[in-house]
């Protein structure tokens, strides 16, 4: 059963991490980790796990990485994007996530995500380079739906980062500049392995900015200038997720500060973090070239197009 999907919904019907609207100031606010177990998501994909030397398979779902959701603001109106790392999504088929419809209740909505909808950076690589890691996909607004608000420090309308309650500035915004080193941070996603299948809460994880210039050695990666490093471990799963600086209780605001691309080759004891100058690019490329993805919002779990994958693969999700 499909979901009904808001088409246009104005600053104070769609809440933002850290600035939540509601009808009435007796209502209590929504918990900050909360709020962020419906802005960042776990994304799966419908496998057939075959059997080598065997006739049958099986069906699973498995985690292939982390995502969140930003808030733009585009001719007028409040639209909603999908942003993740491009890696995860080149290397599968379509995906699904699993979102929370409210701060009291489990139920989960269930977004389809095709793979022939995402939207890259527009730069393309040089050399041997990769291209900039940033994915992101335009989806229908929801009344459920939390995300970061991206609120361009030029050009923008004042609605889209003023509350229409109190005509304050939000403060729950995707930075303008990478942060510097010795700064922290933290970064949120769905390490393979650890977070529970289906679970809808990410793990958390924190460090200092360890390294911000660029490194040559990273060329083979990603473009060395698009990333910097964080002193904390990441795994498989974890590429996607947002990057959030640290300054708790976020009584400051919620700064999204960038997303994780992966860990250092040796121990995976860094997180190499692409900054967040590329994903406000990329998001102002898919305003004006994004495909909206309707109708993608279900009750129900998709079943997708099944790739059969060997059992190795079930528990290493990139």
């Amino acid at each position: 059963m499909a979901l009904v999907a808001l088409t246009i919904c104005l600053a104070g019907c769609v809440a933002a991490l850290g600035s939540e609207e509601s009808t009435s100031d007796k209502e209590p606010k929504e918990a900050f980790y909360s709020q962020l177990t419906r802005a960042i998501v776990r994304l799966e994909e419908h496998r057939s796990l075959c059997t080598p030397g065997m006739d049958w398979a099986r069906e699973v779902d498995a985690s292939v990485g982390s995502a969140f959701f930003v808030i733009d603001y585009l001719e007028g109106e409040y639209v909603h994007f999908i942003v993740t790392a491009r890696h995860v999504v080149e290397k599968h088929a379509d995906l699904f996530a699993r979102v929370r419809m409210g701060p009291e209740s489990n139920q989960t909505a269930v977004l389809v995500l095709p793979r022939n909808l995402w939207a890259f950076h527009p730069t393309a690589p040089a050399g041997d380079e990769k291209p900039i890691d940033v994915a992101v996909m335009r989806i229908e607004t929801t009344q459920f739906l939390k995300g970061f608000r991206n609120c361009p420090s030029e050009g923008k309308d004042d609605a889209c980062g003023k509350s229409t309650r109190t005509g304050e500035p939000y403060q729950d915004q995707l930075a303008d500049e990478s942060p510097g080193v010795m700064e922290r941070a933290i970064f949120f996603g769905f390490p393979g392995g650890d977070a529970a299948s289906g679970a809808t809460e990410p793990f958390v994880r924190a460090g200092v900015v360890a390294y911000d210039a660029p490194n040559p050695k990273l060329r083979r990666i990603v473009p060395p200038e698009s990333v910097f490093y964080i002193d904390a471990p990441s795994f498989p799963g974890n590429s996607g997720g947002p990057v959030l600086r640290e300054r708790l209780p976020l009584r400051d605001g919620v700064h999204l500060w960038g997303l994780v691309t992966g860990g250092s080759s040796v121990g995976r004891d860094y997180a190499i973090i692409t900054r967040p100058e590329v994903i406000s690019e990329t998001l102002a490329y898919a305003r004006e070239t994004a495909i909206l993805n309707k109708g993608a919002w279900s009750t129900e779990l998709p079943r997708l197009p099944l790739k059969c994958v060997p059992d190795l693969e079930e528990s290493q999700p990139n």
